[in-house]
């Protein structure tokens, strides 16, 4: 089934029971069976700073193999999908994040950044955020972008001395990296054409600004979640680009997630 969590503080939202039919249903069973850790008063902190309808969502989410938050402009999706996110993170999954750009990566990013800086999801590079050279969050999380880096610099490296003992050594070190990640950020486009991000499997994904990315694109994001996926937009925001006026590229290039989920108006998505 498909949630839809809504944020706007006027909406009169009814959440349901996970449905214990579905054989996805225990994927946002209670965190209380997990092992607790020095990060976890932390994680609660920032989540008990949300507010109610922001909770609802993060907690709906939590409990479906497909959820859609949907919210207006400045209703706090960015924040929902940080703690959501976040949440993913306490219950041992990892998780990719995507969006349609690199600025509204960083944006997701930074949110989920600034909550967790001082915990070992931080400290201890469980945080990867791909082709973040030369951007701001670079300069406000070193730690995220000097994964990166590391990444970057031995993956050229590997295809320029395929043979070299050092290069096939720093190849699985790259690897490994990418194994220690927890959550790794990067665009759709990206997510689908990069080799490394395709070889791990990811029990979560999340989309941000669903609606701006093409179907096929979200299609082959999707495929990567083992466990649940959950988009993040508004349907009232610009729909995908594409070029063409064949019925074709009408139907696979400028329709959004929400068109073809139905619940493209206000009235269809209560």
């Amino acid at each position: 089934s498909v949630s839809v969590p809504l944020l706007s503080p006027s909406a009169q939202t009814q959440m349901s029971a996970p449905n214990n039919n579905n054989h996805h249903s225990n994927i946002g069973e209670s965190l209380a069976n997990s092992t607790l850790t020095k990060d976890d008063s932390k994680i609660a902190s920032h989540f008990a700073a949300l507010n109610q309808y922001q909770k609802d969502a993060v907690q709906m989410a939590m409990h479906r193999s497909l959820s859609l938050i949907w919210g207006p402009p400045g209703t706090g999706k960015t924040h929902a999908l940080a703690m959501l996110a976040i949440k993913h993170l306490q219950a041992g999954r990892k998780v990719l994040l995507v969006s349609n750009s690199n600025a509204a990566v960083d944006v997701a990013m930074q949110a989920i950044c600034e909550r967790l800086v001082d915990t070992s999801y931080y400290d201890d590079y469980r945080l990867l955020r791909m082709r973040a050279n030369g951007r701001a969050l670079e300069q406000q999380y070193p730690k995220v972008a000097r994964v990166n880096h590391f990444c970057r610099d031995n993956n050229a490296s590997s295809q320029q001395n395929s043979g070299d003992k050092k290069t096939r050594k720093a190849r699985l070190t790259y690897a490994e990296v990418l194994e220690n990640a927890r959550l790794i950020a990067i665009t759709c486009y990206s997510g689908t054409t990069n080799e490394s991000i395709q070889k791990w499997g990811y029990d979560v994904v999340i989309v941000d600004e669903a609606s701006t990315a093409s179907l096929p694109h979200l299609y082959a994001i999707a495929r990567h979640a083992k466990l649940a996926i959950t988009l993040v937009g508004d349907f009232i925001q610009l729909p995908p680009i594409g070029k063409g006026k064949s019925p074709i590229t009408i139907k696979w290039l400028q329709r959004s997630i929400f068109d073809q989920l139905h619940l493209s108006t206000v009235k269809s998505a209560l």
